[in-house]
């Protein structure tokens, strides 16, 4: 799954320093800021705020709106060189007071108002102020337009868009590109930002083309500023998946800024970033590895090896890698980039918990669910340390270590980790947060893997019932959660009593939506196409389960190539069904395939290598293959044991097989009979693709936990950072 920029402008703020500071940070124990001398910095930062703010994207939460309103204020502090620790909370406090001065103009109030959040009382004073500045006999078509611009931003922070757009209409009549090009466009500019947030797309597309189709008339192609809007422009292409238009306007931008000999590094090096973003989301991986190498090597030009934009760069190319297969270099980068970030910024660092987080994330999409905990526990402690308990950052990792405990069978641990993230989640977060909902369906699979199948069922049901009326019946996590409980219904038929094809029905239309929707040959098809065939599978329905577990086995070796450990496992369910069939020496030749490649990318103690080796013995003996089959099983064995306390059942299996088999069988015997039946009686095949839907897989550098982790993940998740950002202001 690939995330989207927010809006149509994502700025190239710093984002990660403020990620930590979410509430009053630096005010307490401090002196009270003293402005004197700064009085036209401070007025400056509160005129341009608003805009920022405007053009920063909406947030769901209060976390998320601290966040966004650093994210306004620190490009502005750094441009009118204001000091940044606390200085944005001494301001707040600042404006308060000033708000009761009596030599203040209506604009300056109305600047105040909306710096203190009291978004009415700016709206109402900004529009008394523009119609003051009308009715002048001096009349300043600026100071009109500036106020209807600061009417519609607050009206925007209210969420009356309509009002919004009423404003920014009649400011856009007052201005003229013939008589002051820059007012015309930042009104436009706005005009386009608000129809994004109204979902107007094709308006928003229309007005940055006139825009930047005005600066080409008027100041050239290659003028720093035409080329500031055509970024604009290219990532609203982006924005709108329009991603082959954007690569265009980008590689149209790049080759003028490259033909200019003062084009500013920083536009040069902005350009290659959104580039690489563009290409990566066209699949064309190898192009945007050529440009974040570049994009590297000029970051370490002008900062250093070991600057946090490196970091940030590294971990993109990273991957790329990842993408291509090349997972060997890809782990080495993100291993480097980890041990950067500990060594030059400590272990609390917002870069080194990031890198740490970005490793746990590609073990985890490796199949090394052990190494991916490992790397989780940590986050989570220093997390714990640096944010707090209750933080969302914490309880998210936490919840990622969770996924980890589900996925290597420690379903008891995977419980409580749970329970604890959704008890903080309910006393934090409103009760229909969706945060809360992808936690109680990843508690219903600890629940449902440990037999407490009606706890399972009440967390799927009320995750189902949420999702439902938030995000509606036909969007993916609500049929991922709907999934999970077709899952559980048929895995447990005792539950519905007679209501089997009633399962079959719903998988079937489930997988139908997600076909509607992605295309019949999507990877986010497989987790309910995997469920469908596990059902049919269990009514019996051998031939139709073997097609679905056919179409999920093709579907990945698209997705992530034929050698990745979820592919192989995919190829094990084409094979164990194989084996029920009673076609026997093609059950075989699909084992030997996967398990030639599961020697080359897994260590024989992995569990994954455990269990097909498992299911190996039993295809070989039902293959009159006793002897190799006694010898695949003392590996398995041998596995088990180098792990005390794991897989105790099987290994208890493997050893009854083996005792068995050499106690019936003389030199020249191939007995088979009755070591099959022992092997029968000790349970099913150890097939592990019952899989409830995976909502999201460990993403890179996001902090959405994963979903349904019984079900491998499909995919790695782009960066946040993955988004366009606009080229530095020109002088």
């Amino acid at each position: 799954m690939k995330l989207r920029p927010l809006g149509f402008i994502i700025t190239s703020f710093a984002l990660m320093s403020w990620l930590s500071p979410l509430s009053g940070a630096g005010t307490k124990g401090q002196p009270e800021k003293d402005f004197r001398g700064q009085e036209m910095q401070v007025a400056a930062l509160l005129r341009e705020y608003p805009r920022a703010v405007s053009f920063t994207p909406l947030a769901r939460d209060k976390e998320g709106e601290i966040r966004r309103l650093f994210m306004a204020v620190s490009p502005l502090l750094d441009r009118f060189n204001l000091p940044l620790d606390g200085l944005f909370e001494a301001l707040q406090a600042d404006a308060k007071k000033r708000l009761d001065a009596k030599k203040l103009t209506t604009i300056e109030r109305a600047r105040l108002a909306f710096f203190v959040h009291d978004y009415a009382s700016a709206c109402a004073l900004a529009l008394k102020a523009g119609d003051t500045a009308h009715q002048s006999k001096h009349r300043v078509v600026s100071e009109v337009v500036d106020a209807l611009a600061l009417a519609a931003y607050s009206a925007q922070e209210m969420r009356r868009f309509e009002d919004a757009r009423r404003y920014l209409k009649v400011a856009a009549g007052e201005t003229d590109p013939k008589v002051d090009l820059e007012l015309w466009a930042d009104i436009q500019a706005s005009m386009a930002n608000l129809a994004y947030l109204q979902n107007d797309f094709q308006f928003q597309l229309a007005v940055l083309r006139e825009i930047h189709q005005q600066y080409s008339l008027a100041l050239g192609p290659s003028h720093g500023k035409t080329l500031r809007y055509q970024n604009e422009l290219a990532a609203a292409l982006y924005d709108q998946k329009q991603d082959a238009a954007a690569e265009k306007e980008y590689q149209e931008i790049l080759q003028r800024l490259e033909k200019q000999k003062n084009a500013p590094p920083d536009a040069i090096l902005v350009v290659r970033k959104n580039l690489a973003k563009v290409l990566k989301s066209l699949k064309r991986d190898v192009d945007a590895e050529v440009q974040w190498r570049q994009v590297i090597a000029q970051l370490k030009d002008s900062y250093g090896g070991q600057h946090e934009k490196v970091i940030v760069a590294r971990n993109s190319l990273a991957f790329c890698l990842n993408d291509q297969g090349r997972y060997a270099d890809a782990e080495a980068e993100l291993v480097s980039v980890m041990d950067l970030a500990r060594k030059a910024y400590g272990n609390d660092a917002q870069a080194t918990l990031t890198a740490r987080h970005n490793l746990g994330a590609f073990y985890y999409d490796r199949g090394r669910y052990t190494e991916a905990a490992t790397q989780y526990q940590i986050l989570y402690e220093n997390e714990k340390r640096v944010y707090g308990p209750d933080d969302p950052s914490t309880l998210t990792s936490y919840s990622f270590l969770g996924s980890c405990m589900n996925d290597t069978g420690k379903h008891a641990k995977a419980e409580e980790i749970f329970k604890h993230v959704l008890e903080r989640q309910l006393a934090t977060l409103p009760v229909d947060a969706l945060e809360t909902q992808a936690t109680r369906n990843n508690l219903g699979i600890a629940y449902r893997e440990q037999g407490k199948l009606k706890e399972a069922e009440e967390q799927y049901r009320i995750a189902l019932s949420v999702r439902e009326r938030v995000l509606g019946p036909d969007h993916e996590r609500t049929l991922a959660v709907r999934n999970n409980l077709a899952v559980l219904y048929s895995s447990h038929p005792e539950m519905l009593g007679d209501a089997r094809k009633r399962e079959i029905s719903e998988l079937k239309a489930t997988l139908a939506q997600l076909e509607a929707q992605y295309g019949r040959g999507h990877a986010n098809t497989v987790p309910s196409r995997s469920n469908l065939a596990s059902v049919l599978e269990s009514l019996g329905q051998l031939p139709d389960a073997e097609k679905e577990y056919r179409d999920i086995h093709s579907i990945l070796i698209g997705e992530r190539g034929r050698e990745h450990p979820e592919t192989v496992k995919a190829l094990m369910s084409v094979a164990i069904n194989l084996m029920r069939q009673k076609r026997m020496n093609e059950s075989e030749a699909l084992f030997r395939e996967g398990y030639g490649i599961l020697e080359k990318v897994l260590e024989p103690e992995d569990d994954q290598m455990i269990v097909f080796r498992h299911n190996f013995v039993i295809c070989l003996a039902n293959n009159q293959k006793v002897m190799e089959a006694v010898q695949q099983a003392e590996l398995v064995c041998q596995a088990i044991r180098s792990r005390p306390g794991s897989n105790a059942a099987m290994l208890a299996s493997m050893e009854n097989f083996i005792a068995q088999t050499r106690s019936t069988m003389r030199p020249e015997q191939n007995a088979v009979g009755s070591i099959l039946q022992s092997l029968s009686s000790q349970g099913n095949l150890q097939v592990g693709t019952s899989i409830p839907v995976s909502g999201n897989t460990l993403p890179f550098q996001n902090q959405t936990p994963p979903e349904g982790t019984i079900s491998r993940p499909l995919s790695v998740t782009p960066p946040t950072t993955n988004a366009v950002v606009p080229l530095p202001a020109s002088p």
